[in-house]
């Protein structure tokens, strides 16, 4: 797996919008941000057009992120946001300069997709927080388990402890992320690859009996099989339904059904959430999962 050099002061930073609209007070205000901590930050073209709800039609956000990908000065691609739009491109994406010249790609939600392909072509990304989402405050950790990642430092994150925890100690690497889209890339170019992996899962607004069908959906295709732990992040604003079985009873009853040995953590502060805190995919990765909490640690 390659990873990324690590980004320092005067480094170049690309913030383009490869999915939905963006709310341009929050990304400039995050632009700011990262102008203020010693990046360039270089626009893309069409970062804040509006094209139905996308950021620009399929040509205009295909032009952005390429130029980015292709980019030999930049080191890291922040991508705005998530909704979705970038399954309409990533099928056109040329990553043979990028292989030439790797750098971070930040992103999570739709974009999930696009970091399981750059994991199928051997290259970490970071499942983390967005522009459009970052608090404004460089405090909150959201920001700083970012940086740490992206300046090379060791990141660590501490989960709390849930009834629905496997207890294990676990290393390898992790990947992952929102599971509509892991479900929805099934059969594809971008399928998750999960032989020997740490699979992570999180998402947001989804009926229950969607998730459980999700759930059986990548049990069913053999995704849970070969995995060695499970994580679970954020479960945000779900919705009954009437359904009566809770988001973590329904993935503790399935994964048990599949893979009824690996540890499993939930309640990772990762996903849909303010202080959204970053994972690097397809990166060294050591996690504890205890009968007081489950820990993260990543470093360089």
């Amino acid at each position: 797996m390659i990873i990324p050099e690590k980004v320092i002061k005067g480094d170049r930073i690309h913030v383009v919008a490869p999915a939905g609209r963006v709310n341009k007070n929050h990304v400039k205000r995050s632009i700011t941000n990262l102008t203020h901590l010693g990046f360039e930050v270089i626009e893309g073209n069409s970062l804040f057009e509006e094209y139905g709800s996308f950021a620009g039609n399929d040509k205009q956000r295909l032009d952005d992120l390429q130029k980015a990908l292709d980019d030999p000065k930049a080191k890291a691609i922040m991508l705005a946001r998530g909704g979705y739009g970038v399954l309409r491109i990533i099928d056109k994406l040329d990553l043979a300069s990028f292989k030439n010249h790797p750098k971070w790609v930040i992103g999570f939600s739709d974009n999930t997709a696009l970091l399981n392909l750059l994991h199928k072509n051997g290259i970490a990304s970071i499942h983390g927080a967005m522009p459009n989402s970052l608090p404004e405050d460089l405090n909150d950790i959201a920001w700083v388990s970012l940086l740490r990642l992206l300046t090379g430092q060791t990141n660590e994150i501490i989960a709390e402890s849930s009834p629905y925890n496997r207890t294990g100690e676990i290393s390898g690497e992790i990947i992952g992320g929102n599971l509509t889209l892991l479900s929805s890339t099934l059969g594809s170019s971008t399928q998750v690859d999960t032989q020997g992996k740490i699979l992570f899962l999180e998402d947001i607004s989804e009926y229950h009996y969607k998730l459980d069908r999700m759930m059986m959906t990548l049990g069913r295709a053999g995704i849970f099989d070969n995995i060695v732990g499970l994580l679970v992040g954020q479960l945000t604003e779900m919705i009954d339904g009437g359904y009566g079985s809770s988001p973590e009873a329904i993935i503790s009853e399935l994964i048990t059904r599949y893979n009824p040995h690996c540890p499993v953590g939930f309640n990772l502060p990762c996903g849909h959430i303010t202080s959204n805190q970053s994972i690097a995919l397809g990166f060294p990765s050591q996690i504890k999962i205890t009968d007081t909490e489950t820990t993260i640690k990543q470093s360089h």
